[in-house]
């Protein structure tokens, strides 16, 4: 009897600790419906986020540009299984003066995720959304979110949680920005 109660109590550790996983991509996530506000077909919204050291990026920078847009946190499980698929495709397109990719940490300053790049040696340009501003232009919940947007900042492809891409594909889908994907 007692090693039935002391597998059962393995078992619901292990499930909490699943569980626990998937929270962190949803932790700190609005209460009720998730709601997508930029889909396939919107342009993106204006935005400025603005560093600690004063440093500023600017999405009219994007325009005329072929961009790939994530949002992520560094505690979130899925973030993780998909931040290096984008990093190889940053790395396969980081020469192409007409591809950009921008990387937006929801919730985090860059203490937080300077160690997260360096103990995954990581490349991809990121910058700090502390407030969450720039995020809830684009949705209310769910990261990593992954927007690939046309030269004029149409949004041609939408991945949420699992992007279903290898690197290779993803490079691809930026690729022919120019086109439907």
């Amino acid at each position: 009897m007692n090693s039935k109660l002391n597998l059962a109590s393995l078992y619901l550790g292990a499930l909490f600790m699943v569980l626990l996983s998937f929270s962190s991509c949803l932790s700190d996530d609005s209460d009720g419906d998730v709601e997508n506000y930029v889909e396939v077909g919107d342009v993106i919204p204006s935005f400025i986020i603005t560093e600690a050291d004063g440093e500023q990026f600017d999405s009219s920078t994007l325009r005329g540009k072929k961009t790939a847009l994530l949002f992520f946190h560094t505690g979130c499980s899925d973030c993780a299984r998909e931040l290096p698929i984008v990093e190889k495709a940053w790395n396969e397109l980081k020469n192409e003066s007409d591809v950009v990719f921008v990387a937006i940490a929801r919730g985090q300053t860059a203490d937080e995720t300077d160690a997260y790049w360096k103990e995954h040696q990581l490349t991809l340009p990121k910058y700090h959304d502390r407030e969450r501003e720039v995020f809830e232009l684009f949705a209310n919940s769910y990261v990593p979110r992954l927007y690939l947007i046309d030269r004029e900042g149409v949004v041609r492809w939408m991945g949420i949680e699992a992007f279903n891409l290898t690197s290779s594909e993803l490079a691809g889908k930026i690729r022919m920005l120019d086109k439907d994907v």
